[in-house]
């Protein structure tokens, strides 16, 4: 019996100390490993969209054709690429901002509502 009480208020204890914890958790490591996460994403994601290479590649020639039509084409069509890759990484950075904004706000707004429907519950 006496092992049985011991058990219960061992796993009692770990409960508690896990709810305890998990702010100081949350505010500490998660948020770095949530920012670290994201940035690793936008990062991945502009080399993915090759940004780098189309500025490197601006005056290159498409298609091979050296005439002065072709290379003012392959430049409107480079800085276009440019562009519009630039602006998907933009939306995709602050989409991820917004991600990492909600991550940090979430558990506040939930521990107020929490606390406001408590004190509504006792008053």
């Amino acid at each position: 019996m006496q092992t049985a009480v011991k058990g219960v208020g061992g796993v009692l204890g770990e409960v508690v100390g896990d709810v305890v914890r998990f702010p100081l958790w949350w505010y500490t490591t998660g948020v770095v490993h949530a920012a670290t996460v994201l940035l690793h994403s936008v990062k991945y994601y502009a080399r993915s969209l090759g940004i780098a290479v189309w500025i490197r590649n601006i005056f290159v020639p498409m298609f091979g054709q050296h005439d002065w039509q072709g290379r003012i084409i392959s430049v409107f069509m480079r800085s276009a690429q440019i562009f519009f890759r630039g602006v998907a990484l933009g939306i995709y950075a602050i989409v991820a901002l917004a991600l990492f904004v909600l991550y940090v706000a979430v558990p506040l707004c939930a521990f107020a509502f929490f606390l406001f429907h408590i004190s509504a519950i006792f008053l």
